[in-house]
C-alpha cells in the first residue's frame, strides 16, 4: 500500500468515538497513545485537529477486523 492514499469522513460528532473508546475501557492515555503512534508511522499529521477522533476510528475499526476474523474461523 505505500504510495496509495485514501481519504477518511467522520460523520459523527468529534466526541463521538471518544465516548465510545471510553465505555470499552480505553482512558485519554490510551488514546493519546495512539494518536502518536499513527503521527510517528505517517498516517496523520501532528497538527491536525482531528487526530484523536481519526486514532479512535481506525483502533475500532482493526479491533472490529480482528474479531470479524476470529468469529470466520481465522486463526489471529
Amino acid at each position: 500500500m505505500i504510495g496509495q492514499t485514501f481519504i477518511m469522513r467522520i460523520e459523527k460528532p468529534m466526541s463521538y468515538h471518544e465516548r465510545l473508546f471510553r465505555a470499552e475501557g480505553y482512558t485519554t492515555g490510551d488514546i493519546g497513545a495512539l494518536v502518536t503512534q499513527m503521527i510517528d508511522k505517517g498516517f496523520i499529521e501532528a497538527d491536525d485537529p482531528h487526530a484523536r477522533e481519526i486514532a479512535c476510528v481506525a483502533e475500532m475499526a482493526k479491533v472490529r477486523a480482528r474479531q470479524y476474523r476470529i468469529v470466520e474461523g481465522e486463526a489471529e
